[in-house]
């Protein structure tokens, strides 16, 4: 809580002293909405989808797949929303975490500000990373579990 208080002290601060500045009026709007951020309260986040799929070559999500191979990066893409869509849910740790079988392979997160709805998040893994197999991938929205999703990774097959 204190590091919020401080970020809110020092954007006052960095306002106040931005008052005579040509450029305050966006500066100060922009300070203001991040303090909106930060005051928000947390909303009950809702699950919209959530699919394991592959970037095509134009960079564009392509379909759903459960299958992949061990050259493919696996993306796994998920969207939510909250009730009250005007404002924001507040920011909130999101973790990923990457199974083979029962055995975790990689976990990582970080700190997301949810600023709109619906919200886009996603995390990804190498085949390579997760071998061949049957896997699972996890995401938890500040230490709880929220979605996941099961899918195959094949190998390459045989040199050619």
């Amino acid at each position: 809580m204190t590091s919020k208080n401080t970020r809110i002290a020092a954007a006052l601060l960095t306002a106040s002293l931005l008052a005579g500045c040509d450029n305050a009026g966006s500066t100060f709007a922009a300070i203001v909405a991040t303090i909106d951020i930060f005051k928000a309260p947390p909303q009950e986040l809702h699950l919209v989808r959530s699919i394991t799929t592959h970037v095509d070559s134009h960079n564009k999500w392509d379909s759903p797949e459960s299958s992949f191979q061990e050259k493919d990066v696996v993306y796994f893409y998920t969207v939510m929303t909250w009730d009250n869509i005007q404002k924001s849910a507040g920011i909130h740790t999101v973790l990923w975490k990457w199974y083979s079988g029962d055995r975790l392979i990689a976990s990582y997160g970080r700190a997301m500000a949810f600023t709109g709805a619906p919200y886009h998040v996603y995390g990804y893994m190498p085949g390579m990373d997760l071998g061949p197999g049957h896997h699972k991938a996890e995401i938890y929205i500040d230490d709880k579990p929220f979605d996941s999703v099961e899918f195959d990774v094949d190998s390459n097959g045989p040199a050619t």
